[in-house]
């Protein structure tokens, strides 16, 4: 007995080598070889498969080894994270509500408890990361929270006092250095809000949204070489924003730099110079396969207006008015529109497009035939 003890110790030791320099698969099957597995060789075997990235069996192996014994608060908090980290939120939030119940003091556990309430969209989730924070105000990830949540409701005042306080304790929070950022840009403090997003530009943090936020905010303050500085910055992540040429041209203006003002107007003007009827024919083509005439028809035109010259729309147009009208000689005019726009003199057609546009044309005619003895046999039943 003695032997296989030792034994057993020897594999134990073994396994935890292997472990420990990440050859997880053989230590996996050394500590499966182990006869009776207590906690801590589950646990080892659920940290393997965790570190592998087998994350169903580190599941299975991590609710065994909770099993082995529920007061180990350790093991239920890495079995909880890892049950969100798989999306499985509801279990998550059993694990965690009965670690907060036995350990209601426990900041950490009250956080990761806000965290899957959030995640299964339970308004309580606030009320865990507040006790949190009010445990211990130095818990940077409930302090985020709870500051979000304020600057969500447009509590300025809140937000600054919530992300003071986790910045007094870590001053280079990137995550409450952006929401003082925020909080300042939506007060419209934008000299408020310069500094925090210079900040998060030092702290190596660069983002679209942090430039135009510092583009945005040295506008309104007026510092126009600034602005541009970072209105150009923008156009290294969309270069075909017309929008932002047409706006570094205002400031060139307002510079007096008439030039580079004209430069950046004619790029922002050839930018805008894209025809949607492709994408108001799809619209409406959409609608159409819905039954939703009208919407079709609008969206029709409105490819029409952008492209006159789209035969396919003006024949489309035609065929939505014969579905949704009842007036015969409303759906007629459609029709008779396509005939005076694309009507074909030369009978025989020279290319692909003409083709096309001598079969849609058949049909038109053969149409137009049709509702035209529908509106005389209408009109002779009227007189009768």
């Amino acid at each position: 007995m003695l032997s296989k003890i030792e034994a057993q110790s020897t594999t134990l030791q073994v396994a935890d080598s292997l472990y420990t320099v990440g050859e997880y698969s053989n230590a996996i099957k050394k500590y499966m070889s182990i006869d009776t597995k207590d906690q801590y060789t589950l646990l080892q075997i659920a940290k393997s498969h965790k570190a592998k990235g087998t994350y169903g069996d580190a599941l299975e192996f991590y609710r065994k080894s909770v099993l082995k014994d529920t007061s180990n608060s350790i093991v239920s908090l890495e079995y909880g994270k890892l049950l969100m980290t798989t999306k499985k939120s509801s279990l998550a939030d059993s694990v965690f509500t009965k670690l907060v119940a036995k350990h209601p003091q426990n900041p950490n556990f009250l956080y990761n408890l806000g965290l899957t309430k959030e995640t299964l969209k339970d308004s309580v989730s606030i009320q865990f990361y507040k006790k949190a924070f009010d445990l211990d105000n130095s818990h940077q990830k409930s302090c985020y929270k709870v500051a979000k949540h304020f600057l969500q409701l447009r509590e300025y005042d809140s937000v600054a006092k919530y992300a003071n306080i986790g910045l007094s304790h870590y001053e280079n929070n990137v995550e409450l250095i952006s929401i003082l950022g925020q909080n300042y840009f939506r007060k419209e403090r934008f000299d408020k809000a310069i500094p925090y997003f210079l900040q998060l530009i030092e702290l190596n943090y660069k983002s679209e949204f942090i430039y135009r936020s510092l583009a945005i905010s040295y506008h309104k303050e007026y510092e126009y070489n600034d602005a541009l500085k970072y209105y150009k910055t923008l156009l290294t992540y969309d270069s075909q924003n017309a929008k932002i040429y047409n706006t570094i041209a205002e400031i060139y203006s307002k510079l007096q730099n008439h030039s580079e003002a004209e430069k950046n107007y004619l790029i922002a003007i050839e930018l805008l110079k894209y025809d949607l009827d492709k994408e108001y024919y799809r619209l409406a083509m959409s609608c159409r396969f819905q039954d939703k005439w009208e919407e079709a028809i609008g969206y029709m035109k409105k490819a029409l207006k952008e492209n006159p010259d789209n035969f396919s729309a003006q024949y489309e147009l035609a065929v939505f008015a014969d579905a949704y009208y009842k007036d015969p000689e409303k759906k007629l005019s459609y029709y008779n529109r396509y005939i005076q726009k694309f009507g074909q003199k030369d009978s025989s057609p020279k290319d692909k497009k003409r083709s096309f546009m001598r079969f849609f044309e058949e049909k038109v005619q053969k149409r137009i035939h049709q509702l035209e003895q529908e509106i005389t046999t209408r009109d002779k039943h009227k007189k009768q």
